[in-house]
């Protein structure tokens, strides 16, 4: 038998604990009971108000913890070169999924992001090694030669020749 979720939690602020503490301890001076069954229901209103915007906000933060972990774990040389199906694989989701999550995190697909991080890493590359253009063009899974000059050009205003030779002194 499957074990029961846990209802979501929540930590609420000191100064939102107070306010809703007050609001409490006022409920047992009120005699009417019309009049405390509206300060109830105007209780019960703002701890479901507290509550849902506190779990907005634990939840996107949570959101963006996850997403950068999952970034961190593309910053390899094999992940990079791998390329979309790694970032697939460690997340878990489809690539649908993956893509409305990063576009509103982001403001970039998956996609955009992995041929971002292969354009940095084609750059570094450029810098500090002697593959020729063609070969790191390949080794990072671009379609062509021509486009992989066209869009590291169009992202660091430079073709890879010459940024090889404007980043790396050794040549």
């Amino acid at each position: 038998m499957a074990e029961a979720a846990e209802p979501p939690t929540i930590t609420l602020p000191a100064m939102q604990i107070t306010a809703l503490k007050k609001r409490h301890y006022q409920l047992n001076v009120i005699t009417d009971k019309r009049a405390l069954a509206i300060q109830l229901r105007a209780l019960l209103a703002d701890v479901f108000a507290y509550f849902i915007v506190e779990y907005e906000r634990q939840s996107r933060d949570d959101s963006k913890q996850w997403l950068q972990s999952l970034l961190s774990q593309m910053n390899t040389p094999e992940n990079i070169e791998e390329g979309l199906p790694a970032l697939l694989r460690f997340s878990g989701f489809s690539h649908g999924h993956l893509c409305r999550i990063m576009k509103q995190e982001l403001g970039v697909t998956p996609t955009q992001y992995i041929t971002n991080l292969r354009l940095q890493y084609a750059a570094n590359l450029l810098a500090t090694t002697d593959y020729d253009i063609l070969s790191i063009s390949v080794q990072l899974g671009f379609s062509s030669l021509s486009h992989f000059i066209t869009i590291f050009k169009k992202k660091f205003g430079m073709p890879p020749s010459k940024y090889r030779a404007a980043h790396n002194s050794t040549w």
